[in-house]
Parts: C-alpha cells; sequence; structure tokens
C-alpha cells in the first residue's frame, strides 16, 4: 500500500478508522473479531492500519459482525470503499502529475519485501532495466499522458531500488516472454544490446531467479499482461489504471505465475535467448553502419 493512500485510508473519516471504530465499539478485540470472521488475526490488522485494502465482501463480512442491527453501516462502508478505490485507480492523474512519487511508492514495496516477483510481456522487468531503457520507459508515459516530465528523477529514484538486488537476503523472480528481448524499443539498437547485457548479469546473481517463454511453443495458458508481487501484495497496472491485489486475488496471480514458469527457459537456455537477440541486434548495428 503506497503511501498517500494509507493515509487517507487513516483519516478521521477514512476506511481504516471507520473499521477500527466499529470493532471498538462492538467491544471485540482484533483477535477475536478476527476468529468470529474466521480470519487470521494479521489479515484484520492490516486492514486496520491501512496495510491492505479489504474488499466488499470484506466489508459487509465486518458490518454484520460489529453493527448486524444497522443495515446502513454496510452501504456507508461500500461508498467509503468506491471513494477510496476510485482515488487509488486514479492512476493515470498520477502520472501526469509526475513519476517520482509513483516511484517512491515502489522503492518502499520492495523495502518491505524479501520476495519481490515480475511478469512482463513487453517490457523489461523495471528492477531490471539500465538507465536508458528506463528513459525509453518513462519519456513514452509522459508523451502518452501529457503529463510532468519528470523524466530524470523518476530515473534516480527507481535506480535507488535496484541496490536491493545485491540483497541476497531477498529473492528475486524476473519472467518475461521472448518478445521482451526482442522488442526494439528503446531508439537505438546500442541501448538494447546494453539492456540484454544487464539480464545476463543479473541472471548469474544467487538470489535472482530469470525466466524468458519462447517464441515458438504451445502455451496452455495465456500471457496476458504483466503484473508484479511484492510479499504479500499483487500490483497490475496499464495504460489507464493501477490497482493493488491481494489474499485470493493475490492465490490467483501466483497460480498463473506458477503455470507461466512452467513454459519458460531458465539458466543457461535462457542466457541463450538472450544471446541470440544480441546477435540479431548487432547483425542489424553492422548493416546499419554499413
Amino acid at each position: 500500500m503506497n503511501t498517500s493512500m494509507q493515509e487517507w485510508l487513516l483519516r478521521p473519516d477514512g476506511l481504516a478508522t471507520r473499521l477500527r471504530a466499529l470493532r471498538t465499539q462492538a467491544g471485540l478485540s482484533v483477535r477475536e473479531a478476527a476468529r468470529q470472521l474466521d480470519w487470521q488475526a494479521s489479515r484484520l490488522s492490516r486492514i486496520e492500519t491501512a496495510q491492505q485494502m479489504p474488499t466488499a465482501l470484506d466489508l459487509d463480512a465486518i458490518a454484520a459482525l460489529t453493527a448486524p442491527d444497522d443495515p446502513r453501516v454496510t452501504l456507508q462502508l461500500r461508498k467509503k470503499l468506491d471513494e477510496t478505490i476510485y482515488r487509488q485507480t486514479n492512476f493515470r492523474q498520477r502520472v501526469i502529475d509526475g513519476h517520482v512519487d509513483l516511484q517512491q511508492d515502489y522503492n518502499e514495496l520492495v523495502r518491505q519485501s524479501q520476495r519481490v516477483v515480475f511478469f512482463e510481456v513487453a517490457y523489461v522487468p523495471g528492477l531490471a532495466q539500465t538507465p536508458d531503457y528506463m528513459r525509453r520507459v518513462f519519456s513514452e508515459s509522459v508523451r502518452r499522458h501529457h503529463g510532468q516530465n519528470d523524466v530524470e528523477e523518476a530515473i534516480a529514484t527507481r535506480l535507488r531500488r535496484t541496490e536491493y538486488l545485491y540483497d541476497t537476503g531477498r529473492r528475486f523472480e524476473f519472467l518475461m516472454t521472448e518478445a521482451v528481448i526482442r522488442f526494439l524499443l528503446p531508439e537505438s539498437s546500442a541501448v538494447m544490446y546494453a539492456q540484454l547485457d544487464r539480464l545476463l548479469s543479473l541472471s548469474r546473481l544467487p538470489n535472482v531467479r530469470l525466466g524468458i517463454i519462447p517464441f515458438g511453443i504451445h502455451l496452455p495458458i495465456t500471457p496476458q499482461r504483466g503484473f508484479q508481487i511484492y510479499g504479500d501484495t499483487g500490483a497490475v497496472e496499464d495504460f489507464l489504471k493501477h490497482e493493488y491485489l491481494y489474499d485470493d486475488d493475490l492465490a490467483k496471480l501466483e497460480e498463473v505465475l506458477a503455470e507461466l514458469w512452467g513454459e519458460a527457459f531458465e539458466g543457461d537456455d535462457a542466457r541463450r535467448l538472450i544471446v541470440d537477440a544480441q546477435a540479431a541486434l548487432q547483425k542489424a548495428i553492422g548493416e546499419y553502419e554499413g
């Protein structure tokens, strides 16, 4: 959960504050309320401290437990959730306002996580990007959303979290389709060549698992869009919105991830695909220079 969203949920009239007040007024401890909800106490605690976004079903269950005789409570909670979701998913406006705050949110997610996962269909995973590749990605976003041009500041902010890659107490998983290493997103082939070198280097770190789903195989599951997992939080974003996923939704992401890993090349096989992509780039560079 990003800092600005936590602040929103923990306002005096925020959703997390309201939920905590309902439990307290019902004379229930976190442990007792969780027991009656058939939840882990940690789940209720995360919701009340704005570390996790509740679902509509979560709110219905809490209202039924803490205010069973007042149907207005459920409606009030649902309204607050709708307001919060609108604020959370208004990704485009946050991008228009600049990328730095978003990158700081991701820095915090990585700092709090022992396991970080990226699955990408088109882009090199953010933590594995070179500064020049980042520049291409951020510049495209600025152009698409007509937002504030804070590209260089965003690059510097993202680079700060790449330091965690060398913390062997953390685990990183980078899974991508072969399109990621074949798409020529940067204008310069040399930039893409250097980016592929970066992937080769990262693939040899002891705490990094790198996989590539190759072209030309029959897939039992379709790679629809990219996603990330930070500990017990999932994140999905596209052109227009961004959302966090927890609990059952996160479990579904993990199921998809396991199936996708089953189709991936890893180790030397993955590196061979990267080297092949570099060879194709080198040929293209030579033809252009010739």
